[in-house]
């Protein structure tokens, strides 16, 4: 099945509105550290710097920027809701009509979960 580039635009939106912030709060951090003579303890990926070996971040050391990461975590998010999705229906299926309707909806639920809270899916 093929994700719609405004699918996954969709999802990736709130995600990025998120990491944006994180930056945000990042750099404040840093201009904080700054002051006090110090470098910021976390990198922007949010990996602790401040440790007795080599703290590689691979966002850092690939360069991923925000809006990559967003994207990521996006195709991520539905890739597994679609996995999710199609075993809960194959599964409702083979039960038939023997499911109380209150567990199937339930379930149909669980296998949404991910998607952000206000994505709702449009029409194609």
């Amino acid at each position: 099945m093929s994700i719609s580039a405004k699918t996954v635009a969709e999802v990736a939106l709130p995600i990025l509105r998120d990491l944006k912030e994180r930056e945000r709060r990042y750099y404040e951090d840093v201009a904080e550290w700054h002051k006090q003579g110090y470098r910021a303890h976390y990198c922007p990926h949010g990996m602790n710097l401040w440790v007795d070996y080599d703290a590689i971040c691979p966002g850092c050391e690939d360069g991923i920027t925000v809006y990559e990461e967003a994207l990521d975590r996006a195709h991520g998010i539905i890739r597994r809701t679609l996995r999710r999705m199609e075993d809960t229906a194959s599964f409702l299926i083979e039960q038939g009509n023997d499911l109380p309707n209150d567990l199937a909806v339930a379930l149909m639920e669980w296998a949404w979960h991910e998607m952000p809270d206000n994505y709702e899916p449009k029409e194609a």
